[in-house]
Formats: C-alpha cells, sequence, structure tokens
C-alpha cells in the first residue's frame, strides 16, 4: 500500500488526467497499469493486430473467451483460430490467425459475404476463405494420429457444399457437411473409407471432427457426439484447409452458403475441453446477440 501512495503522489498533472481517461478497450488506465484490469497477455496480442478495434464491450467478451480458453488448457492445443465474428472486415481483421497474428493469417477468396459479428457466408459457387495453413507441413498441435477441427456454423439450410475441405488424395481426407440435400451431416479428418454419416435436420453449432487415435475418429456437434468412424488415419493433406468449399489437391470445389462464424485446428480435444470450448464461443456469440445453440 506504501508503494501505491508514493506512487500517486509522484504523479504529476498530465498523469493524474491520463489515470482518469480510458484505454481503448474501455478500462481506466490506471487499473490497466496496475495489473487490475485490461487484457490478458493472449488477447493483448489479437488486439494489438487488429487495424479497427472492436468497441470495449465487444473487446471485454473477446478477452473473457480467450482467457478462458487459455485457463482452461484448450488455446495450447490450438495451431490455429479464427473468429470470422468481427465486428468489420476492412483490413482482414476477421481473417487474422489469433492463435499466432500475422502467420497464417486467412484470405477471403471470391468475396464471400461478411456480416458484422456473424462471420463470413458462400455464395455456393466460387466463394471461400484460405486459411493458408494445411495440416502436413503446418500442424503442430494437429498430428497424424491426434488432430481436431472445428467451425461454428450460423444458418440451418441443406447444403451439398463443404463446411470445411482439404484433401491431398483420398487417403488424406479431411472434410465436413453439416447437413446436405439429404438431411445427412459427414465428416472425416486424416483419413477415407468409412466416414461419419448421421440423420441431420439442424446444421447450426458448433461442429468439430477429432481424432483421438490411429484408428477411429468421432464427430460432435456442439457437446454431442453424432457418431464414430473405424478408419485408420493414413495421412495429413498437404493442400490449404478452406473454409466453405472443399479443397481437392489444389482445385477448389463442392462450394457452401452456410455462414461461419469461426474456425480452429490443432490436438485432439478431451470431454472437459470440447464442453469449455462450446460454452466460451457461444457465450461470445451470445454476448451480441448471433448465438445459435439452444
Amino acid at each position: 500500500m506504501s508503494e501505491l501512495i508514493n506512487c500517486i503522489n509522484n504523479l504529476s498533472a498530465k498523469d493524474i488526467i491520463k489515470s482518469i481517461a480510458k484505454t481503448a478497450n474501455g478500462t481506466p488506465f490506471y487499473l490497466q497499469t496496475l495489473g487490475l484490469g485490461g487484457f490478458c497477455a493472449t488477447y493483448q496480442t489479437v488486439y494489438d493486430s487488429l487495424t479497427t478495434k472492436p468497441s470495449a464491450a465487444i473487446a471485454a467478451a473477446q478477452n473473457t473467451m480467450v482467457c478462458g480458453l487459455v485457463a482452461n488448457g484448450v488455446w495450447a492445443k490450438f495451431d490455429i483460430f479464427y473468429l470470422f465474428a468481427q465486428t468489420t472486415n476492412g483490413a482482414g481483421e476477421a481473417l487474422v490467425n489469433w492463435k499466432l497474428p500475422g502467420s497464417f493469417n486467412a484470405t477471403a477468396v471470391n468475396a464471400p459475404t461478411f456480416t458484422a459479428l456473424s462471420g463470413f457466408t458462400g455464395d455456393g459457387l466460387a466463394s471461400y476463405i484460405n486459411t493458408n495453413w494445411d495440416p502436413s507441413n503446418n500442424g503442430v498441435n494437429y498430428a497424424l494420429n491426434n488432430a481436431m477441427y472445428c467451425v461454428y456454423v450460423r444458418n440451418n439450410i441443406q447444403d451439398d457444399g463443404y463446411v470445411v475441405g482439404t484433401e491431398g488424395g483420398s487417403t488424406s481426407r479431411t472434410i465436413l457437411r453439416a447437413r446436405n440435400s439429404g438431411d445427412i451431416a459427414q465428416g472425416y479428418i486424416n483419413a477415407n473409407g468409412a466416414a461419419t454419416y448421421v440423420a441431420n435436420t439442424e446444421a447450426r453449432g458448433l461442429w468439430s471432427m477429432n481424432r483421438s487415435g490411429a484408428i477411429a475418429f468421432e464427430m460432435f456437434q456442439n457437446k454431442t457426439s453424432r457418431g464414430t468412424a473405424v478408419t485408420p488415419a493414413a495421412a495429413r493433406s498437404a493442400f490449404d484447409i478452406a473454409v466453405l468449399a472443399w479443397n481437392d489437391t489444389g482445385v477448389m470445389r463442392d462450394w457452401s452458403k452456410h455462414q461461419v462464424s469461426m474456425f480452429a485446428a490443432g490436438a485432439d480435444l478431451t470431454v472437459a475441453n470440447r464442453s469449455d470450448l462450446v460454452d466460451l464461443v457461444e457465450a461470445y456469440m451470445v454476448s451480441n446477440g448471433k448465438g445459435v445453440i439452444p
């Protein structure tokens, strides 16, 4: 306490005025300076990378999400994490790789529609998002027999396009359909052969494909398992993962009309990891009136 009093006594008039003011994130300067407010270090790095900063309220919600993922051990499992549901994409803010801003930032190809705080919507014809990250050459946490990718879908439509897709030959297929024209969800991760196929009439939510071993993988919608497949892991694709399309050995196909709000990839998630991820991402979406998970 004595150190704090001495600090206050030594403040100049300029310092006092500055301390009353708020920082860009809405936190009083003196609280952030004393370590009593502001952002956790991980989100601060993300925030600093954004050309146009989100409002104080939105930044606080993003900070809560990221800090929660860090504290619960989920963040450490990611190789890439994109929050497409940003306030703007005027300078690529919605395409930043939050795990390491400036590295593997995504590219919006052929103008998928950006909607503030919701994300990107594909046209089903040519538009998609290129993560500029491929599992084989860039995967660190994302391994052959221990891997995960997840995507948040906001619209419930029948769509024969792929929400996520990459393939470097049929043995390295990593793809996801949330609800096709036959009301089927389908997914692969690092494999071919048997896929997870399940009847589905609700495409919305946080989908994840998880491989925790050499033989089987499992598809989840939010916290619920939607099916498993016994298919040996064969290879990781050496072609960039596309969102809202399928990157089939460098040829784009099967574009999607879904709206996506986030995408991440990394190591397999535990039950607790998945629960935390769903809760924290959905809390952020709900804070902006965009949540879709019941």
